[in-house]
């Protein structure tokens, strides 16, 4: 089963707004090929669901604060054949998908990024742009080069 990572901002985020791409993004995928697991981030955190503004440094359950969402991440990370890395719309610098992107080019996983054109979004950084194989502006795009990547 190949794997794929959804990476992207959660810090200051609802629930819904942590969740709502990363559920889209798996049943696109899910409708076109069934050799593909997606792992999000957030999975096995329904405890969040009312969670108006998630914080990385302040909030209670087993699988989060610092070192239990970084031994998580990073295994997911490091263990996945290719990260997604949603960053449209985003407002302030996500610093766990700085360090996922980080991982993910460390270990020579390819890296698809999807943000805005033409727009300066927060993250925009030549070192960013330069450890992502692939940049697209929507999801569609990001599950395209999935397929491509997966196809029997």
């Amino acid at each position: 089963m190949n794997r794929v990572y959804l990476a992207g901002p959660i810090t200051s985020c609802s629930y819904g707004g942590a969740t709502d791409w990363r559920n889209d993004f798996i049943a696109k995928v899910k409708s076109i090929t069934n050799n593909v697991k997606c792992l999000s981030p957030m999975r096995g955190k329904h405890y969040l669901q009312d969670c108006k503004d998630i914080s990385a440094t302040n909030v209670e359950g087993i699988l989060s604060g610092g070192p239990a969402i970084l031994t998580r991440d990073h295994s997911d990370v490091i263990n996945s054949d290719i990260i997604i890395v949603n960053l449209l719309g985003a407002t302030k610098v996500s610093i766990g998908t700085m360090f996922e992107v980080a991982w993910a080019y460390h270990e020579h996983i390819p890296v698809v990024l999807i943000i805005e054109d033409g727009v300066n979004n927060v993250h925009s950084h030549s070192m960013m742009f330069a450890m992502c194989g692939y940049k697209v502006n929507n999801l569609n795009d990001a599950v395209t080069i999935v397929r491509a990547f997966f196809d029997e």
